[in-house]
Formats: C-alpha cells, structure tokens, sequence
C-alpha cells in the first residue's frame, strides 16, 4: 500500500503548529494562536520547547528539523520569533518544500542529512 502523500503549505503549517503549541501550552486555544502571536508568549521554557519541536515534528511526519539553525538566526531579534515567522520559516526547508510540491524527495533529503 503507498502511504497518503500530504501537502504542507503555509495553512497546513499554521495548523500544525496552532495544535502543537495548544499539546503543549496548558489552557491554549489553537484558534486563538495567529501567525503575529510571539512564540515567548507560549513557550516559557527549555522543556515546552522540546516538547514543541517534538510535537510539532511528529504532527509534520517530518524529524530533525533544524530548529537550532533558526533560533541562532534569530537570537538577536528574540522579538521577532512569532508564529507566523516559524512557519515562513519552515515553508523555506528543503523537507518541507519537497513534500509541498508532492515530489516524495522529503524523507530521502531527511535522511540523508541524518547520515541515513
């Protein structure tokens, strides 16, 4: 059987990401996280982070994103770490667009940047 190909445009990517910060912000509305939202608002520290890339890789099918790559990126601006600037930001990776556009080379790229 050939797994369901899914598309990750930038609504998909809003989507996963307004679920993943409501698994892991206790009381969080997803409906209520917009793309301006800071994303310091919702993530107090280290171990919701964690749990948010976690989650939010799983809700993508996709692992070992390079979240490090953009938070160093963005260190000096931590002001400009909104919702709305992590998915732009994800709409941009090579995992992403591959699926996005539907070619499959997604999981072939992920690992073989993992080594794999």
């Amino acid at each position: 059987m050939t797994p369901r190909m899914r598309v990750l445009d930038a609504r998909t990517l809003l989507d996963a990401a307004r679920q993943s910060l409501a698994t892991v912000s206790d009381g969080v509305d997803a409906s209520a996280v917009q793309p301006e939202t800071p994303l310091a608002a919702l993530i107090f520290d280290s171990l919701v982070a964690v749990n948010f890339i976690a989650t939010l890789e799983t809700a993508l099918g996709i692992e070992d994103l390079p979240f490090e790559r953009w938070l160093s990126e963005h260190s000096e601006r931590a002001e400009a770490l909104t919702v709305g600037s992590l998915v732009d930001w994800l709409g941009t990776l090579p995992e992403i667009t591959a699926l996005a556009v539907g070619d499959g080379r997604a999981r072939a790229m992920a690992g073989s940047s993992r080594g794999g």
